[in-house]
C-alpha cells in the first residue's frame, strides 16, 4: 500500500492542477512525504490517535473525569499499573467489510470542509472500486458530525446503490449520525420535520444487521434526540428487545435507557427505575447519569423535578456530584428563569474547591447580569464585577463565539443603570441557551429594576 498512487481526488486536493506530468515515482514520494508519513508520526504520540481536540467540549470533559474503573484492562490491570505503549498503527484482520487499500479514503472523508467535497470524494471512491463498509460509515460519522442531513440521506442512498452490505459497525455509526441530525446544522433546537424519517431510517438500518449491545444504545440515543411518541414507542421496543439478548442488566444500557424515558416526557416511570440502582452492580459513572436526568429536566423547563433528582442522587444515593452536574443544575434552573438560583448553584461549586472553565464562567456572568438587572441592587452588581473580573483571564485563549458573548456581557453590564441607554431584559440575555431555550425570551421587556 505504501507504493500506490494517490487517487485522484486526494491530488486535487493537496496539488490543484499543478504539474500534471509528474513522474509516477515523484508522485509516490510526495504520497509519503504529505500524506503517510505525517500520520504515521502523529499515531507514535501517546494517545494522539484519540483526536482529543475534535471532541466536542462536554465529552470531552466527561471522558477526562472519568473513575479509574473505566480505564481497567482486560487482564485487570489498573490504570496505574498499566504499562505506558506507544499507540502506534497495528495490523488489523482481514475483514470482508474492511479493505487496506481503501486507506486514503477513510482518512481523507473526516476532513472534508463541505458536503459537495464529501460527496464528490465518495463517488470517487466508488468509481475507483476503493469503497467499502468502512468507508461508507467514515462518511456517515463525518455528516452526523456535522448534522448534515441531505448529505447523510445521500451517503445512505450511495451505499444501497452501491451494494454495500452493513455491518454492526456502519449500523451503530450511521444511528449515531441520525441522532445528531435530529438539530439543524446551525441551529440548536429539535427539526420536528424530520423526525418520523429520522426514525423510520432508524428503524430500516435495524433490522440490516445483526445488532449487539453498542448499537443498541445508540438506537436508545436517537430515541433520546428524537423526543417524540414515535421515538418512546421504539425505544420500549429495544427494551424488550435488550430482555431477550440479557442487555437490561448492563449499566450503561440502563442509563441510556432512563434518558429516553426522561427525554420523552415519562418521569414518573424513571423513578419506578431508579431504585433498582440499589441492587445493579453498577460499573459506570453516576454523575453522567445525574448530570443527563437534571439536563433534561432542564430542557423541560421543570427546575423542581431537577431539584427531586439531586436530593434522590445526592441525598439517598449518596453521590459525589461533578462539575459536570453542577453545569446541568445551574443550566436547570437558569432555563427556568431563576438565573439567581443558577448562580447559587455555581457558588456553591466554587465552595467545594471545583473550578470553571469557559462555558461555565460565561454562564456564571450571564445568571449575574440577569439578576442585576433585575435587582440592581450594589451587593448584586459587586458581585457580578467580582466575577467579570476572575472570568476574563479563562477567555483570553477560548473560542470566538466565547468572546464575543463574554465582550457583549461586559459592554451590557457598563450600561447597567445608563439613563442614556437604558437595557431592558432581552438586551441582557446575551448567552445563547439564555436568549433561545429559556423560558425569559418569551416574558416582558422588563426594563432595568423589574
Amino acid at each position: 500500500p505504501a507504493l500506490q498512487l494517490v487517487p485522484n481526488y486526494l491530488w486535487r486536493s493537496q496539488f490543484p492542477s499543478r504539474m500534471p506530468n509528474m513522474s509516477k515515482l515523484i508522485q509516490r514520494t510526495v504520497e509519503y512525504l504529505v500524506v503517510r508519513l505525517p500520520g504515521y508520526l502523529s499515531s507514535s504520540v501517546l494517545h494522539s490517535h484519540a483526536r482529543v481536540d475534535e471532541l466536542p467540549y462536554a465529552e470531552r470533559s466527561r471522558k477526562a473525569n472519568r473513575t479509574p474503573i473505566n480505564f481497567n484492562s482486560s487482564d485487570g490491570l489498573s490504570r496505574s499499573q498499566l504499562p505506558i505503549v506507544i499507540n502506534s498503527p497495528t495490523k488489523y484482520k482481514k475483514s470482508w467489510n474492511r479493505d487496506d487499500q481503501n486507506w486514503t479514503y477513510r482518512a481523507q472523508i473526516p476532513r472534508c470542509k463541505s458536503p459537495r467535497e464529501l460527496l464528490d470524494c465518495l463517488q470517487e471512491a466508488i468509481e475507483s472500486g476503493h469503497v467499502d463498509t468502512s468507508v461508507i460509515a467514515v462518511a456517515m460519522k463525518r455528516c452526523g458530525g456535522s448534522r448534515w442531513w441531505d448529505p447523510l440521506l445521500q451517503v445512505r442512498s450511495m451505499q444501497k446503490q452501491a451494494g454495500i452490505p452493513t455491518n454492526t459497525v456502519l449500523q451503530s455509526i450511521f444511528l449515531s449520525a441520525l441522532a445528531g441530525c435530529t438539530r439543524g446544522a446551525y441551529g440548536f433546537g429539535i427539526v420536528h420535520g424530520r423526525t418520523e424519517s429520522i426514525l423510520a431510517l432508524g428503524k430500516e438500518i435495524w433490522l440490516e444487521a445483526e445488532a449487539n449491545l453498542v448499537s443498541f444504545t445508540s438506537a436508545l440515543k436517537l430515541c433520546v434526540a428524537v423526543e417524540s411518541p414515535g421515538g418512546l414507542a421504539w425505544a420500549d421496543s429495544l427494551w424488550t428487545w435488550a430482555g431477550t439478548e440479557g442487555h437490561q442488566s448492563n449499566w450503561m444500557a440502563f442509563t441510556v435507557y432512563l434518558r429516553a424515558l426522561a427525554a420523552c416526557g415519562q418521569p414518573d416511570r424513571v423513578d419506578r427505575l431508579l431504585p433498582a440502582l440499589r441492587s445493579m452492580q453498577f460499573e459506570g459513572d453516576m454523575n453522567y447519569l445525574l448530570g443527563a436526568l437534571v439536563d433534561v429536566a432542564g430542557h423541560h423547563h421543570n427546575w423542581e423535578r431537577a431539584d427531586r433528582l439531586w436530593r434522590i442522587f445526592v441525598d439517598e444515593h449518596r453521590i459525589q456530584p461533578n462539575f459536570m452536574c453542577y453545569t446541568a443544575w445551574a443550566k436547570a434552573h437558569l432555563l427556568c428563569g431563576r438565573p439567581h438560583v443558577a448562580a447559587d448553584k455555581i457558588d456553591e461549586m466554587l465552595k467545594l474547591g471545583m473550578s470553571l472553565d469557559d462555558k461555565l464562567t460565561v454562564d456564571h456572568a450571564q445568571c449575574l447580569l440577569v439578576t442585576c438587572h433585575s435587582t440592581m441592587t450594589l451587593a448584586d452588581r459587586d458581585r457580578l464585577i467580582a466575577a467579570l473580573t476572575a472570568g476574563t483571564p479563562l477567555l483570553i485563549e477560548s473560542a470566538r463565539t466565547l468572546r464575543e458573548t463574554w465582550v457583549k456581557i461586559l459592554s451590557a453590564t457598563r450600561q447597567l443603570g445608563s439613563t442614556m441607554a437604558p437595557l431592558c431584559l432581552h438586551d441582557v440575555l446575551v448567552e445563547w441557551k439564555s436568549s433561545t431555550l429559556s423560558v425569559m425570551k418569551d416574558w416582558e421587556h422588563y426594563p432595568a429594576g423589574c
